[in-house]
């Protein structure tokens, strides 16, 4: 009897041992890897002090190199004159090597429907320019025109400040009703503006917060533009036109 109980005892044992087994190889074999790329770069291997820049203090990549494996004949080809940034950066991160691509890494095919303005933004505001939240930007010698029928104005900004736009060439929609649209900018100097097309406003201002816009140099007579500002809303302060 406590033989036939012995002989029990062990088959249940394999046969749990059996049954669980497979179970927990496939756990860990569905586990993924935890692997942290630390990726710098706009610069060759002598930039880091233990690869051989001997000027350069980097004891933060020089303790990962010695606690880890370093390899210090290794190619990636980021472009024809070696690897660059975001081409290397972008091989690594997919896996796909730049000269296998459409093109060959010389050209770059269009591909419209993933561009940023379909894929997260939806239709932007204006068809040329469009700045929202920023602070000290110099705009200059920029050439804008829409690739067909567009409605939209040429340049949009809102909540934007201290920004200095000269010489800009846009091309604009009549039934765009202004050629730019302004909410709540702030320091805003406009210098050389050279809209093209007949529009009824050179730029439509709104918002409470809109103060300190200049425009100077600017000949709305012989652009074709009716009058040189429509406020909507609240009124901005301090304004000043030298044309």
């Amino acid at each position: 009897m406590n033989h036939i109980k012995t002989v029990l005892k062990l088959f249940i044992t394999l046969l749990c041992a059996f049954s669980v087994g497979p179970v927990s190889a496939q756990g860990k074999k569905n586990k993924k890897p935890n692997v942290l790329v630390i990726y710098t770069d706009d610069h060759r291997f002598s930039g880091v002090h233990s690869l051989g820049g001997m000027q350069l203090q980097t004891p933060h990549m020089d303790a990962l190199a010695a606690d880890g494996i370093s390899f210090d004949n290794g190619y990636l080809m980021g472009s024809f004159s070696g690897a660059t940034c975001i081409p290397s950066r972008a091989m690594l991160l997919t896996g796909r090597n730049l000269f296998e691509l459409q093109g060959h890494g010389q050209n770059i095919p269009e591909d419209e429907a993933r561009y940023p303005e379909q894929l997260f933004f939806g239709p932007l505001p204006s068809y040329g320019m469009y700045l929202r939240h920023g602070k000290g930007l110099t705009v200059k010698n920029v050439s804008m025109e829409p690739r067909g029928q567009d409605n939209r104005p040429a340049i949009v900004i809102d909540d934007v400040i201290y920004r200095s736009f000269e010489k800009l060439h846009f091309d604009i929609n009549p039934s765009a009703g202004s050629s730019m649209y302004i909410t709540n900018g702030r320091n805003l100097k406009f210098d050389q503006l050279f809209p093209s097309g007949e529009v009824e406003y050179l730029m439509q201002l709104k918002g409470a917060d809109g103060q300190n816009i200049n425009l100077q140099n600017t000949d709305i007579d012989t652009l074709g533009i009716k009058k040189v500002v429509q406020y909507s809303g609240s009124v901005v302060s301090n304004l000043s036109f030298l044309l």
